[in-house]
């Protein structure tokens, strides 16, 4: 058993919740997953996190796929000095 299970303390997440925090997590916004996803206004994205369009496991996956795509061109794009910090 995982230890928040034993503590009594886990929390379904849906996968909603799931897409925001990992989105959140690399610095994306939603406007720019919508952009990516090809989808009109951000708040599309808002209605997937807020539980309020439901969000499949596939779609979960392919939209975090977009995010992945959106961080490894802001990195293409970053010089090493800035990576540093420099």
């Amino acid at each position: 058993m995982s230890q928040q299970w034993r503590l009594g303390v886990a929390k379904a997440r849906t996968n909603g919740e799931k897409l925001r925090e990992y989105r959140e997590a690399l610095g994306v916004t939603q406007a720019e997953l919508a952009a990516r996803a090809g989808l009109a206004h951000r708040a599309a994205i808002s209605k997937r996190e807020t539980g309020r369009v439901p969000v499949s496991r596939a779609e979960l996956f392919h939209l975090c796929g977009l995010v992945e795509q959106i961080v490894a061109e802001r990195l293409q794009r970053t010089t090493p000095a800035e990576v540093l910090g420099g």
